[in-house]
This record gives structure tokens, C-alpha cells and sequence, in this order.
């Protein structure tokens, strides 16, 4: 009135229709944007999460044994998130060791301890010619992702199948 604008007259189920689609549309727009956002914030955590996952050799490193011996001590990793506010163990995560130099056969605990640590001991060496042995930890990358789409672990978990642990013993002849 004040604008002189005349009133639009709708013809039946005009005013219907607009209401329908501009409503639901816009409602679709908000729920896509809310998801959107939660997404983002979503592989923004899992990333960092994955940044900060570590795993070190805490004890069996840098033993020295006589021929035809086998090292002593166990071969320990911890596995853990490193946060501001000090490291967090990591349970039940699957942690496999393997030779890397040298041969041989581990006894090893398959999961991470409620203290982070896995464990494995070597209970055969098959090759004392070789003077310098190294076996790594790392996570069973494998057992860790399995059930998860291919695109999810290759997206976000990737970085966490090249983080390791080593272990070097050398043999006295």
C-alpha cells in the first residue's frame, strides 16, 4: 500500500508450489552445508590424529651377542598419540615386527599392551655370517584398516603405514 505496489493474485495451488520447492530447497542447501562442515571438520581431526600417532623402540635396541646366541633383552615398542599434554598409549593397536636385515624368527605379542607396548622376542637366527641384524616395528597397517573403504585408507591412514620402530643387534664373531 504505502509503495503502491498491487498484491500478486495467486491462481489456485500457485502459492503452494513456490512454498513447496523454495522451502525444501533451501532446507536441502542448510542440511548439505551443515554436512559439508562436519566433514571438513571430520578430516581435519583425522589428519592431525594421524600426524601425532607414533612408535618407538623403547627397549632390546643396540645388543651385541657372541655367535650362535640369541639377544637377551625383548624387543619393545610403544605405540602412542603425542598431544600437548604428553604422550597417550595406544591399546590394542596391531603392531607387526619383521627383519629387515638379517633373517630370522620372532616370538611376538600381535596387539599393543594397555601401556602401548608390543612386544616380540627372537627365538631363531638363521644366518650368523651376517654381522649387522635389523628388525622393525610397525603398525599392521593391514589388520589396522581392514573393513574400511580402499579410498578412506589411502585418504587419511596412509601415513601411518611407513612409521616404524628399528632395532639393530650386532654379532661378535
Amino acid at each position: 500500500a504505502k509503495l503502491n505496489i498491487a498484491p500478486l493474485v495467486l491462481k489456485p495451488k500457485e502459492g503452494l508450489a513456490i512454498m513447496n520447492g523454495t522451502a525444501a530447497m533451501t532446507a536441502l542447501a542448510c542440511l548439505a552445508y551443515r554436512r559439508a562442515a562436519y566433514l571438513g571438520q571430520l578430516c581435519t581431526r583425522i589428519t592431525s590424529l594421524v600426524r601425532d600417532v607414533r612408535i618407538d623402540a623403547v627397549s632390546g635396541d643396540k645388543q651385541t651377542i657372541q655367535s650362535f646366541q640369541l639377544p637377551e633383552k625383548p624387543l619393545i615398542a610403544e605405540a602412542y598419540l603425542q598431544t600437548d599434554f604428553g604422550n597417550v598409549p595406544l591399546k590394542g593397536v596391531p603392531v607387526r615386527f619383521r627383519f629387515e636385515a638379517g633373517s630370522g624368527e620372532l616370538n611376538e605379542a600381535p596387539n599393543t599392551n594397555v601401556e602401548g607396548r608390543a612386544r616380540a622376542s627372537v627365538v631363531k637366527i638363521h644366518n650368523y655370517d651376517t654381522d649387522q641384524h635389523r628388525i622393525v616395528a610397525q603398525f599392521d597397517f593391514d589388520r589396522l584398516t581392514s573393513g574400511l573403504k580402499p579410498g578412506l585408507k589411502e585418504t587419511f591412514l596412509e601415513p601411518i603405514r611407513s612409521k616404524a620402530a628399528s632395532f639393530q643387534y650386532t654379532i661378535q664373531k
